[in-house]
């Protein structure tokens, strides 16, 4: 398989912003302007939610720590990015028991927080990151992103733990609870 297919950090993360980004534009859309009702935005809202726990728990477990370890200023830059996504986390926790019109305000909210951490990641850390990595080092931090979305929460966890001992530990046994929630409730995410 040639270097191409492999999906490598930077690509992964993207997409993941780009996936993000189009579930967010469909929940801020003016209700006005649009032909679903509120039982769809609240699917859409738990789209969001579960999509970006799983993204924000791979960033803690693989990207941040590589960030801390091979880019200059890895620590004050990984701090900023941890401190972003406890803001972001706060509102998507709110955003989880929003129901009709209290969902576009707090989608709102989450817009802002969000574009604006996806913009410092895709302005200042991965270029940082690719930089400081030599080339297979970035399929291998893609491989492990994907293996950390795989076990990743599906609710976020504001109070939970955003580093690598506490994901691995506590942060699996909730992840494990998350999904045991979404089977009994249906919830599909």
């Amino acid at each position: 398989m040639g270097r191409s297919r492999i999906p490598n950090l930077y690509t992964l993360i993207q997409q993941d912003h780009r996936y993000i980004q189009g579930l967010i534009d469909q929940l801020t859309a003016d209700p006005a302007q649009v032909s679903y009702d509120d039982t769809a935005r609240r699917h859409v809202a738990d789209f969001l939610i579960a999509a970006e726990s799983r993204h924000e728990t791979a960033e803690e477990l693989v990207l941040w720590p590589a960030v801390r370890r091979r880019v200059p200023e890895g620590h004050s830059l990984a701090e900023e990015g941890l401190r972003q996504e406890h803001e972001a986390k706060i509102v998507l926790d709110a955003l989880r028991f929003g129901k009709g019109d209290s969902l576009r305000p707090l989608a709102l909210e989450f817009s802002s927080l969000a574009c604006a951490h996806m913009a410092f990641e895709e302005r200042s850390i991965l270029p940082a990151i690719r930089k400081a990595t030599p080339w297979p080092g970035g399929w291998v931090l893609g491989f492990k992103f994907t293996m950390a979305k795989k076990i990743a929460p599906t609710r976020p966890h504001p109070n939970g733990p955003q580093r690598r001992l506490g994901l691995l530990t506590r942060g699996l046994f909730t992840a494990g609870l998350d999904r045991l929630r979404d089977k009994v409730t249906g919830r599909k995410a």
